[in-house]
């Protein structure tokens, strides 16, 4: 995601569900690339959902 696609609109809040699991068990990286996401949109006064089947890493 860009900053001008999602940044330039007046979005309040996403609903996450990726292809795979935001919070796959076993796989750091698809976890770290979902916080990085999740993090980007917060900062920018986006609240999120998230679903997952995983471990949420709180």
């Amino acid at each position: 995601m860009t900053d001008k696609m999602v940044f330039q609109h007046d979005i309040k809040s996403v609903q996450l569900c990726f292809t795979t699991d935001p919070f796959m068990y076993a796989y750091e990286e698809i976890s770290e690339m979902s916080i990085a996401a999740i993090r980007k949109l917060n900062d920018h006064g986006i609240k999120c959902t998230v679903l997952t089947k995983g471990i949420l890493p709180i």
